[in-house]
């Protein structure tokens, strides 16, 4: 059993990282500078009541910080420290070598803190922009990209990647897809969804474009979420974040490897190569493709209500997750960045062909109703839809 400290939770609300501290049968305190914000949302204010000490310190004064920190370590010692929040990401490589625990150092976490400096730092060795050349890219396309459409700059590419003491592991590839824009021909900043494929061997190209990069900017513990950009020139790097996919994507992850990548990199952070990761292996266990879709407004209103569908596994087969985000009363509007998102329903499946088409059957059986939204009783009594009735509608507190 081992004392993990957490710095921050993703989204501000995402506690999936504790609950896999609690499931491994560790403990963990939590480091914040806002301990009200956790507090006010009921569900995260009850995972927190696990924690073996919580450190709020509201200005987050670094030398206050690890003045803290020690303390707690001198009294219950830790064993490893995870920040999955960019923001503190600097702080948490600063804490860590004073611990001694396994991290990417400060000076990487600057670097990938700072755009332009990261940039400088890769041109400096040639690595700033495409490798791939048109043969090397077809190559790479016929298997198992062979399906993405590239959109005018491109198609999105998310990589996240585990690494243990300078050696690289690539879990897999998440190709994004981005909504299209109300207010423009083009797609919005907003990610309607996402399909992630397990790496088993087939992205040999991407793996030498990713690592060479984490190579050259000293990235040599903990897990990395690599964004890149297909293009006809080849790939392009778009962003490196110290820490694993947001908006609980990792879930996405765990049901396409069939482990907890939250599990996992708690290994990693403990110095070792993740034992769940490896005794799939061993089993040889196949691997499925797991979708994600996000469901969004048509027009701007004040929700009233969501109906979702009953989630009979006959019609959704494989369906692993649905969260709706937004809660009666909120404004909506159509997507023009992720915040205006509703809400998100993942599957999993042998292709992604059936993952995708079980994702896009739930978001159509689902209906937003808006404040302003005349219901007629006798007209919904006489409508047949050509899916189940959804559930009773939830009025979402």
């Amino acid at each position: 059993m081992a004392h993990l400290l957490i710095v921050e939770l993703p989204g501000g609300n995402d506690v999936d990282i504790m609950r896999a501290a609690i499931e491994r049968g560790d403990t963990f305190s939590f480091l914040t500078a806002d301990l009200a914000h956790y507090q006010r949302q009921p569900l995260v204010s009850a995972v927190l009541e696990m924690a073996q000490r919580i450190i709020t310190l509201p200005g987050f004064d670094y030398d206050e910080v690890q003045g803290e920190v020690l303390a707690l370590h001198k009294r219950w010692p830790i064993e490893a420290l995870l920040c999955l929040v960019d923001k503190r990401l600097l702080d948490a490589a600063r804490l860590a070598q004073a611990l001694g625990l396994p991290h990417i150092r400060p000076e990487t976490a600057r670097l990938l803190r700072d755009p332009a400096a990261l940039h400088h730092q890769l041109a400096e060795q040639g690595l700033d922009q495409a490798e791939a050349a048109p043969a090397t890219r077809a190559a790479m396309l016929s298997h198992p990209l062979q399906q993405l459409q590239l959109q005018r700059h491109g198609q999105l590419i998310g990589c996240d990647t585990f690494s243990v003491n300078g050696r690289h592991h690539l879990l897999g590839v998440n190709e994004k897809q981005s909504f299209a824009s109300p207010y423009a021909p083009t797609a919005s900043v907003a990610i309607r969804g996402g399909c992630f494929t397990p790496n088993q061997g087939q992205y040999a190209e991407i793996e030498r474009f990713v690592f060479a990069r984490l190579d050259a900017l000293g990235f040599d513990w903990g897990a990395a979420h690599t964004e890149l950009m297909l293009t006809e020139a080849g790939l392009r790097l778009v962003a490196v974040n110290g820490r694993l996919v947001g908006a609980k994507l990792p879930r996405l992850l765990s049901y396409a490897l069939g482990y907890s990548v939250h599990e996992a990199l708690v290994d990693v952070h403990l110095g070792q190569w993740p034992a769940a990761a490896l005794a799939q292996q061993d089993q040889a266990r196949p691997m499925q493709v797991a979708v994600v879709r996000w469901l969004a407004a048509a027009h701007e209103g004040e929700l009233r209500r969501i109906d979702l569908p009953e989630q009979a596994t006959a019609l959704f087969p494989g369906l692993r997750c649905v969260e709706m985000l937004k809660r009666s009363g909120d404004a909506l509007r159509p997507p023009q960045e992720n915040a205006d998102r509703i809400g998100y329903v993942m599957v999993s499946a042998a292709t992604r062909v059936d993952a995708e088409r079980v994702a896009e059957r739930y978001l159509a059986a689902s209906r937003i109703v808006m404040a302003d939204e005349v219901l007629d009783p006798l007209a919904m009594a006489g409508a047949e839809p050509s899916w189940p009735s959804a559930a009773p509608g939830r009025l979402l507190q």
